[in-house]
């Protein structure tokens, strides 16, 4: 009836797995924390030895360079720690945008020494003091993110441009911090009980995951979060959309496609773009309920804060209380978050650029009501979502939940730049700047706690 003929994309497996929900209850309560969350005191002896062992693993010529130069963290923060295992060392990390909800931590390879002698990033070594060098960490991610600033760019002309120059500790005056992470409680959402609550929505929900050739290793890590939390294995309807498909990324999806695991594959051998991918995704959903996510959109709640977060979602929807709901972690959003680079301090200012881009904001104004009355209002209680107007809230590709139906009747039906895209259409420009797509259309759009983490192993030095 829509005139497009996807069949040649269709590769479902259709597997129908019976759901364990004590099996799922096990695997929430096996996740642990990479590094002891409980205090621990560390004596002053044990961190003696510990720095001075640390000292004797560089060269006497790098050495001489901290003593020189000192400890430049390159805008990350560093502390020491007992480990699972009980040893103690120094961790880096970034502080997520919102305080009280924890950090993201660096890989093993990175503290206070490694950082301010610049490791194998030759523009960051101390002596080149022309630059200044600022590191980013991602949960999980084995790599760090550097940028080099040039310091006469910066002071002439372009300070906005750059990131703040980090602080130089003088060798003598460094001194390893205690971890002061606070421990974080457990959610109210996080429950057996609404596990067992919500186990109804198993076949309400139909889950699109859109990858490609060469993303890979961002895609396993992501997936090995839904199955760690029992996310792929509880719902019933999950499929991968792959563009430009070959060996390497099947060997990552294919254990997932048998017991316990549930999901469906489409393809194309070439790459057909986000658009076509997506439609495909949605014209072969078998509920009336559609999540869209990509490959870079880590599970970051439990099983039992999800579900509760979709069941909210499926309500809102079928209600018409909403006709998108938003599911990017309002406090663990990962990065970038483009709103959050551009707006955060000179939030006003949006009125006179992007207004759709207002609700994002929610991401770090905890009463977005209180600040802007006119265009956010409560819309759900339990669990608590904002709704704000389309003119406000603008399309994006990161994780978005609708009805099927919606999308087919009031975008594929309606635009022949929805029905017959070009492979390389840009489908959030599009929505964002072409005035009869999206932002005078009237949807309403809810925005909760959200569960998802943008973590591209590629993507997160801003």
């Amino acid at each position: 009836s829509n005139n497009i003929n996807f069949d040649k994309y269709n590769n479902n497996n259709n597997n129908n797995n019976e759901i364990d929900i004590n099996e799922l209850i096990e695997l929430n309560k096996q996740i642990k924390p990479v590094i002891n969350s409980e205090p621990g005191n560390i004596s002053q002896q044990e961190i003696d030895i510990y720095w001075n062992n640390r000292l004797s693993q560089i060269s006497p010529e790098e050495l001489q360079k901290l003593v020189i130069y000192g400890f430049d963290l390159r805008g990350l923060e560093c502390e020491i720690k007992r480990n699972i295992d009980g040893e103690i060392r120094e961790y880096c990390f970034i502080r997520h945008n919102s305080p009280g909800v924890g950090r993201d931590i660096c890989p093993d390879t990175i503290d206070s020494v490694s950082l301010s002698l610049g490791m194998d990033q030759y523009t960051c070594w101390p002596e080149y003091d022309r630059n200044f060098c600022t590191a980013v960490c991602q949960d999980g991610t084995e790599r760090v993110a550097w940028t080099a600033y040039e310091v006469k760019w910066c002071e002439d002309t372009n300070y906005a441009s750059c990131a703040d120059r980090p602080p130089v500790i003088p060798f003598t005056q460094y001194k390893l911090m205690p971890w002061s992470e606070e421990i974080l409680p457990k959610k109210p959402c996080d429950t057996i009980e609404n596990i067992n609550k919500y186990s109804h929505i198993h076949d309400k929900i139909s889950i699109g995951l859109l990858t490609r050739s060469g993303e890979g290793p961002t895609l396993k890590k992501t997936l090995t979060t839904y199955a760690e939390r029992g996310f792929i294995q509880f719902i019933d309807d999950f499929t991968i959309f792959i563009n430009e498909r070959s060996d390497d990324i099947d060997s990552i999806i294919e254990p997932y496609t048998k017991p316990p695991y549930n999901i469906n594959i489409l393809y194309d051998y070439n790459n057909i773009g986000i658009l076509k991918a997506l439609n495909s995704l949605v014209l072969n959903a078998k509920t009336e309920h559609f999540l869209f996510l990509e490959k870079d959109f880590r599970l970051v709640e439990s099983l039992g804060c999800t579900l509760e977060q979709l069941a909210a979602g499926i309500d809102m929807i079928d209600r018409g209380i909403a006709d998108v709901v938003k599911y990017r972690s309002r406090y663990n959003p990962g990065r970038p978050n483009w709103a959050d680079l551009l707006y955060r301090d000179v939030e006003d200012t949006v009125f006179d650029n992007q207004p759709n881009l207002l609700c994002n904001f929610y991401h770090w104004i905890e009463d977005p009501i209180a600040r802007f009355p006119d265009q956010f209002e409560i819309c759900y209680d339990d669990p608590l979502f904002y709704c704000v107007d389309a003119f406000y809230c603008n399309w994006t590709n990161n994780p978005v939940f609708f009805k099927p139906s919606w999308w087919i009747n009031e975008y594929i039906e309606k635009f022949d730049e929805i029905k017959n895209p070009t492979d390389d259409f840009g489908l959030e420009g599009w929505m964002n700047w072409d005035r009869r797509s999206w932002n005078n259309r009237g949807w309403i759009l809810a925005s909760g706690d959200g569960m998802f983490k943008h973590c591209d192993i590629n993507n997160f030095g801003h």
